[in-house]
């Protein structure tokens, strides 16, 4: 699954800025593939982790962080990409605005 993804997330950053000319978008894209591939980072830190707090073994516990390594690391990419659109928009806005009252 998260072979797949991370493929999927460099297509669509390749068709955002090769096809399609949008460097917003294959920015956002690369950051979802950076993430993903962050997670073989996390899975290594996760594995000990999971030993020590909960006593579980490395073969007993990668299934469940394989998973876990992964999904947190996108979620938050998602909130980086989700508050920086916020941002430019909200700067637009007072642009707009000042231009407006100018």
């Amino acid at each position: 699954m998260l072979s797949l993804m991370w493929l999927y997330t460099l297509y669509r950053s390749l068709q955002s800025m090769l096809v399609r000319r949008d460097p917003q978008a294959h920015g956002a894209w690369m950051l979802r593939n950076y993430a993903l591939t962050c997670a073989a980072i996390t899975l290594r830190i996760y594995t000990p982790l999971a030993a020590v707090l909960f006593g579980l073994g490395t073969n007993a516990s990668f299934v469940v962080i394989a998973w876990l390594a992964w999904l947190p690391n996108l979620l938050l990419a998602e909130r980086w990409i989700r508050r920086s659109r916020n941002r430019n928009l909200m700067r637009r806005l007072q642009q707009t605005r000042s231009t407006m009252r100018g």
